[in-house]
């Protein structure tokens, strides 16, 4: 490759991990933001050669090669079927720790701003402090106003309403209490979770020890590390990790099980000297799928319609779409209805809802127009920011349907079921 370029190399690994792209265009059809544009330079395919251009010395980084990078919602669907298996996401990345390490002044600057804003806010003790209440104030006009300034409208827009009683899950040990025990399991929280998942933690931990399972829950544990590490802040996403690698030590036969797909998404990719927290992991539906359901737990019916949405990091990384469906099955007279396979990401795109709202908003209008004519009773989402820019478009839209996660609408008639034995 050196004695056919008349350019010096800028980076060899990139240069060789772009080059194991064939362009043969299979996954031109499955990329969002190229069937949007139609835009070639706006598809897998296309960013590949500008980073490959790049790294190879025969393009020079410019705002405008940056753009196209930035506009990666990184759903990952190329790689779901990309014959060369492509490690798309990891060289999107790769490519974003390159240009922070350099400083580079070329790329998106007020998105990199709200990325730092964002990821310091959740990985402080912050959302602990919004889980109390303080939601409703932050969706106020006042709160709008402030979070429109800062550029963090579209998250706190979409803030979920913490039901009054809630327990609060925090670090620590819940014993099961089924009468035959099923096992244990260590669960992730995730720096999002006290702000935009209460609900799903708590309905995690009763779920499991309904069925037999004891939680205990690592007080040192912290960030997954994605935010940083799809901003470019490489070193930042290490140190979350070997923190959780630390923290979650123990043996092979305990799963590490998260609630929120897009950090099983990262988590599933922790490699060998991140401990075996990769090759522990498991998605809270798929784990209780696999789970024995004794007849003595009852799930009350529900008469109602919910719309199914799975997330780009469930479908594309963790590949278990079928898994809430499956649960959700469990419950009588539940009509659960899914999304056209037309219909790809939500736009949420981690931090991307809020570096491009615009655009995450045009994703978003392709889901609610789904569900304008029949609007459901529930959105259920597996993701924390799928559900907050989604919860977000149809409060805009003044549409009351609830959105949560699927394990939570189950947990309820569990819970129902309880209250109504004798």
């Amino acid at each position: 490759m050196s004695e056919e370029s008349a350019f010096p190399i800028r980076d060899t690994h990139l240069a060789a991990t772009t080059d194991v792209c064939v362009k043969c265009g299979l996954c031109l059809p499955h990329c969002p933001t190229y069937l949007k544009t139609s835009d070639e330079n706006e598809s897998p395919r296309g960013r590949l050669s500008l980073i490959q251009g790049w790294a190879q010395g025969a393009l020079e980084l410019t705002s405008k090669l940056t753009d196209h990078i930035d506009h990666c919602l990184l759903c990952r669907s190329c790689e779901a079927v990309c014959p060369a298996n492509v490690p798309y996401g990891q060289i999107v990345d790769d490519f974003r720790a390159n240009l922070h390490d350099k400083g580079s002044q070329t790329a998106n600057e007020g998105g990199n701003r709200i990325n730092a804003m964002v990821v310091q806010f959740l990985k402080s003790d912050q959302p602990r402090f919004l889980q109390s209440g303080m939601s409703r104030m932050a969706r106020s006009s006042a709160g709008q106003s402030i979070a429109r300034q800062l550029g963090l409208g579209a998250l706190t827009e979409g803030l979920p309403d913490t039901p009054s009683g809630l327990r609060t899950i925090k670090p620590g040990r819940y014993p099961h209490t089924a009468k035959e025990p099923q096992g244990e399991a260590q669960l992730f929280l995730g720096c999002t979770g006290a702000l935009l998942d209460a609900e799903t933690l708590d309905s995690a931990v009763g779920l499991l020890n309904a069925l037999g399972i004891a939680v205990d829950i690592p007080e040192t544990q912290g960030c997954c590390g994605a935010l940083d590490l799809h901003a470019g802040s490489k070193q930042d996403a290490q140190k979350s990790m070997q923190r959780n690698a630390k923290a979650f030590e123990g043996p092979a036969s305990i799963p590490v099980i998260s609630c929120a797909s897009g950090c099983g998404a990262m988590l599933k990719d922790y490699g060998t000297d991140q401990g075996q927290i990769g090759a522990r992991h498991a998605d809270i539906s798929s784990y209780l799928e696999r789970l024995n359901w004794p007849t003595s737990l009852r799930v009350a019916p529900l008469e109602a319609t919910a719309v199914l949405q799975s997330p780009c990091s469930l479908r594309n990384v963790l590949k278990t779409p079928e898994a809430p469906l499956t649960l959700l099955q469990k419950i009588p007279g539940l009509k659960v209805k899914t999304l056209p396979a037309s219909i790809r990401c939500c736009g949420a795109a981690g931090t991307f809802m809020l570096n491009h709202p615009d655009e995450a908003q045009g994703y978003r209008q392709v889901i609610l127009d789904q569900l304008l004519n029949e609007p459901p009773r529930y959105l259920l989402s597996s993701n924390p920011g799928c559900s907050a820019h989604l919860r977000s478009g149809l409060r805009a839209l003044g549409l009351e349907v609830e959105v949560i996660h699927p394990i939570t609408l189950l947990w309820r008639q569990v819970q129902a079921a309880q209250k109504s034995a004798p």
